[in-house]
């Protein structure tokens, strides 16, 4: 896949309305100011994983968010 093709999209558009309402409360959160953290089930490729989303918001020097760091992990044991 082409990563430019991925500008524009909502979370919606790239996995569905299920992903979108269990995600949305966490990036409303973190773009609100505060660091986010959550797991979740992932369907892949190689069957159901479980990840741990750290969301850390990057602020201006004016103390506005201006960005995301996400950093996922994969926690399947």
């Amino acid at each position: 896949h082409d990563p430019a093709a991925l500008l524009g999209l909502r979370l919606k558009d790239l996995w569905g309305d299920d992903v979108d309402r269990l995600i949305r409360p966490h990036l409303q959160a973190a773009w609100a100011g505060q660091r986010t953290v959550y797991e979740r089930a992932m369907n892949t490729l190689q069957g159901q994983r479980w990840a741990l989303a750290t969301l850390v918001p990057r602020r201006t020097a004016d103390g506005t968010v201006s960005e995301l760091c996400v950093m996922i992990l994969d926690v399947t044991e």
